[in-house]
Order: C-alpha cells, then sequence, then structure tokens
C-alpha cells in the first residue's frame, strides 16, 4: 500500500468536492498539465484508491426519510453469511462485523416505520444464525457521509 502524496490528495479533495470536475478544469486549479491530472487519477482507480465517481444523494429529500443502526449478535459461524445477506439488501448501505457481543453492524434507511418495522421482522430477524437484534432509530442527523474526507 502507498502512500499519497500532496498532489493525489489535492485531485482527491477536488473530486470529493464535485466528482464531475473536468480534468482540465483540475489541472488548471493546481497548476499542472491535463496529462497528469489524467495519468494520476487513472493510476489512482487502478489502485483501488478511488473506487467510483458517484453522486451525494439527500436520501430523506428522496423519500428515505428513516435512518437506523441494527446491531445484532450473530452466531460465530454463521457471522460471514449473515453479514453477506444484510449487505444485498437496498436499504442497507453500510455494513461492518465488529468486535463484542454485537458482532454485525449497519447502517439503513427506509421509506417509512411500516416498512422499518417490516424488514426488522421479516428480513432481520430470519437472517442466518441471528440471536439478538437490537435497532435505533436516528432522531436527528448532525453528519451523515459515506466517504472519508482526506
Amino acid at each position: 500500500m502507498r502512500f499519497l502524496d500532496e498532489t493525489d490528495r489535492k485531485i482527491i479533495r477536488l473530486l470529493q468536492e464535485d466528482s464531475r470536475e473536468s480534468f482540465k478544469a483540475i489541472a488548471k486549479k493546481l497548476k499542472m498539465s491535463d496529462a497528469t491530472i489524467h495519468n494520476r487519477v487513472k493510476n489512482l482507480l487502478k489502485e483501488g484508491i478511488i473506487r467510483k465517481f458517484t453522486l451525494s444523494l439527500d436520501a430523506a429529500k428522496a423519500g428515505y426519510p428513516v435512518l437506523f443502526s441494527i446491531s445484532l449478535e450473530v452466531e460465530p459461524q454463521k457471522l460471514k453469511e449473515a453479514a453477506e445477506k444484510l449487505a444485498v439488501l437496498d436499504e442497507v448501505y453500510s455494513v461492518w462485523i465488529a468486535t463484542g457481543t454485537n458482532n454485525l453492524q449497519a447502517r439503513a434507511r427506509a421509506e417509512d416505520l411500516q416498512k422499518l418495522q417490516r424488514m426488522s421482522n421479516e428480513v432481520i430477524t430470519s437472517l442466518p444464525g441471528v440471536r439478538k437484534v437490537e435497532i435505533s432509530l436516528a432522531t436527528g442527523v448532525l453528519k451523515d457521509e459515506k466517504e472519508v474526507h482526506i
């Protein structure tokens, strides 16, 4: 794994602000050639540092105002299988295996409380090896970003 130099960091910051920014515009801002920016971004993509170019969606305005976290205690031998099944759900945007009693964590959104309840009762509780389910409903959001800013 290589470390990012300051030029890579500047390019990434500009793309995080607006992934539609052209390489030509970035080159102009950084006082570099278009080719240099193109090659650096190509390498960042090849190395998996930049995974994809995407947009930032306001989930509440798009019809998914209910934000919640899912904490599960899952039998260790079923943990990977449960995590994979949870990760394919459209409403779930983040899944990770964790230390501690609640060894499977996720963040998700729902259109309304009825859909959250249905998801909990029909899907989450039926995941393989689930011993305990805790769902916490967000009552206020200060920050909800999926990426770290460099």
